[in-house]
């Protein structure tokens, strides 16, 4: 399976807790981010809670900051995203979208884990308000919703490049 698909069907049932949210997230072999560390190549569902321009690196490729949460982690991560092009990168729209992030490799940067893709890694993007009816998407967005209520200095930026 591919993408969030590989989370399939969901059993029906409603997470109502944090410890539920990490029994799925554990059964579908993905990591909560409170857990990654530095060296890792692992798999992440996240959510975007800010999303910077896209930029030209200093080589040929070019480069997607953004910031990911999910509900066990209490401060966003910085997820760069590299691609030859910009046509190539995900359709990251902006804050609020879920990430399924596939083969991510994990690093340090100004001494805090970060992430970032590698040839291999795989995404999917569910914009805001798709889930699918599943129940840790769902979960994630409700949450969501409460912590960007309490977050409000969040914005959104629209990717372009710059150079």
């Amino acid at each position: 399976m591919d993408g969030i698909s590989a989370l399939g069907a969901g059993t029906g049932t409603a997470i109502h807790t944090l410890s539920d949210y990490r029994h799925h997230l554990k059964r579908n072999m993905i990591q909560a981010l409170d857990t990654i560390q530095a060296n890792q190549i692992t798999t992440l569902l996240f959510v975007v809670s800010k999303l910077d321009t896209i930029q030209k690196t200093l080589g040929t490729d070019y480069v997607l900051p953004l910031w990911a949460i999910d509900p066990t982690a209490s401060n966003p991560i910085r997820v760069s995203i590299y691609r030859r092009s910009v046509e190539s990168m995900p359709d990251v729209r902006g804050p609020g979208d879920i990430v399924y992030f596939e083969g991510a490799k994990t690093g340090l940067k100004d001494g805090k884990c970060c992430v970032y893709n590698n040839f291999s890694t795989r995404w999917q993007v569910l914009h805001g308000g798709q889930n699918g009816g599943h129940e840790v998407l769902e979960y994630m967005r409700a949450w969501w919703k409460g912590w960007q209520a309490s977050n409000v200095q969040q914005t959104t930026i629209v990717p372009q490049i710059t150079n």
